[in-house]
């Protein structure tokens, strides 16, 4: 290589930056949706706020003040579209029908491209999902029943030990337990006992916190989770046991991305906040309260809510086990 090259390289490299700026901005097919000039022209801003800024994985936030600046529909990178009007729903999380791909970059998150939640095309989705689906029946968990109820009533010793206690407790490392030990029960006959050992419930508990730190950079960084499940087993042995448990759980565990991301006609990435609906003040209001009452209105009221409760997602990805 002569000794001009790699001042040619470089040379190169930034004119190929500033054209892409300037397609992005003037010519992409996104160019004249609203939002930041600098998100249009570059991921790098949401990979700062994800990755880098404060605590990390803020970019939901961003998305949230973009809204407020420029309206329902903004774009917030140079690919996609966020939208914030509830009444879109039906239109983005649709059924069967309509052929929706999942947005590489959410797919990616859970480094398991051949599972469920990693699966890109509609059509491999609809038949990997299919496969789990009698798995997680009504008719089969029913028929499990039997094997958790050890698990249902190790929890209800726990609670019974403390509903008589004036003192405040915590009972969400129980239930975690009693969750983890139930599912255990089910998938392979034996539970791993955290009901009976709190401190390994803890850990659990740290390692799912773990995963959602995580989760940002994957996100961004979608090479680093097949990087680091192909260590060497001695390099592996070096690594912290919480990091060894947040790798492990990425292999076997689907983890539910910020944003639910589906694909308009023009194979542009359309996407809404799932947290953004369920705390809209003008579907229910005052989101943030305890009120269970909110539900037992008349038919049509209570037909409103259900639209909206899209805690487990909506559509052909929604969650396989919501029922």
């Amino acid at each position: 290589m002569a000794p001009s090259s790699p001042l040619l390289l470089l040379a190169g490299l930034v004119v190929y930056g500033v054209l892409l700026v300037i397609y992005r901005l003037t010519l992409h097919p996104l160019a004249n949706f609203p939002g930041p000039k600098f998100t249009a022209a570059t991921k790098w801003w949401e990979f700062y706020v994800d990755v880098i800024k404060g605590e990390g994985g803020g970019f939901t936030h961003e998305v949230d003040r973009m809204h407020r600046e420029y309206g329902p529909v903004v774009r917030i990178n140079p690919d996609e579209i966020h939208v914030s009007d509830p009444s879109w729903i039906d239109a983005i999380y649709t059924g069967p029908g309509p052929i929706r791909d999942k947005y590489p970059p959410s797919a990616h998150l859970s480094g398991v491209p051949l599972g469920v939640f990693g699966t890109i095309s509609h059509h491999t989705h609809r038949l990997r999902r299919s496969a789990v689906k009698t798995f997680i029946s009504k008719r089969t968990v029913r028929s499990a029943q039997a094997s958790i109820r050890e698990t249902v009533e190790q929890l209800c010793e726990w609670l019974g030990r403390h509903a008589d206690s004036e003192e405040c407790f915590d009972a969400s490392l129980p239930y975690l337990a009693w969750s983890t030990d139930s599912v255990f029960m089910y998938l392979e006959d034996k539970s791993p006992g955290m009901l009976r050992n709190f401190e390994q419930a803890k850990d659990w508990e740290r390692t799912i916190k773990n995963v959602a730190e995580l989760t940002p950079i994957v996100k961004q960084i979608p090479l680093v989770m097949p990087l680091v499940l192909h260590v060497p087993s001695w390099l592996m042995g070096i690594i912290s046991q919480d990091l060894m448990r947040v790798l492990m759980l990425h292999k076997r565990m689907s983890i539910s991305a910020a944003r639910a991301h589906k694909e308009h006609a023009a194979q542009t990435p359309i996407s809404m906040t799932l947290q953004g609906i369920l705390t809209n003040p003008v579907i229910f209001k005052d989101p943030y309260e305890f009120q269970p009452e909110r539900w037992l209105g008349d038919a049509r009221s209570q037909a409103h809510l259900d639209k909206f409760l899209v805690a487990f997602g909506r559509g052909t990805r929604m969650c396989v086990g919501m029922k």
